[in-house]
């Protein structure tokens, strides 16, 4: 019998495609706000946020400074204006809570792992409250969150 009884499992990019998801977001936030949407914005966005968060991993660049260096970024590529960054991002993170688009497979291997009686928790770096929102709805029955 193996000696593993835990497994941890990230999200996105595993069980959700980010990309699909943070799509969905922007065009939500986009529309709420009037702004210019575009395949490309969300190229641009995912290829930022990337880029940014390597800054952040490596201590170079806090959450926030990030957070508004991405949509800084955007408001000028796209010439829209922002009244308030952190609240635009906030209403972003909301959206990205309502996203679900599975990677495909996710469900089939969470139901074997669970059959085969591991247990299984979510790690994540990202914000609780809107990954327990995602997963509760998807799938709740196979981890612990």
């Amino acid at each position: 019998m193996s000696k593993i009884k835990y497994i941890l499992v990230d999200v996105d990019d595993t069980l959700l495609d980010f990309y699909k998801c943070c799509h969905t977001a922007l065009e939500n936030l986009f529309a709420e706000r009037g702004y210019p949407f575009s395949e490309e914005l969300v190229k641009d966005y995912t290829e930022w946020g990337n880029e940014l968060w390597k800054i952040h991993e490596r201590g170079e660049a806090t959450w926030r400074e990030v957070c508004e260096k991405r949509w800084v970024r955007l408001s000028e590529k796209y010439s829209f204006f922002i009244p308030n960054i952190l609240e635009l991002d906030d209403r972003f993170r909301f959206y990205l809570g309502e996203a679900h688009h599975k990677i495909e497979g996710a469900d089939e291997v969470l139901s074997y792992l669970h059959q085969k009686g591991y247990k299984l928790y979510v790690a994540s770096n990202s914000t609780e409250i809107y990954q327990k929102k995602r997963l509760n709805q998807l799938f709740v029955t196979f981890i612990t969150i």
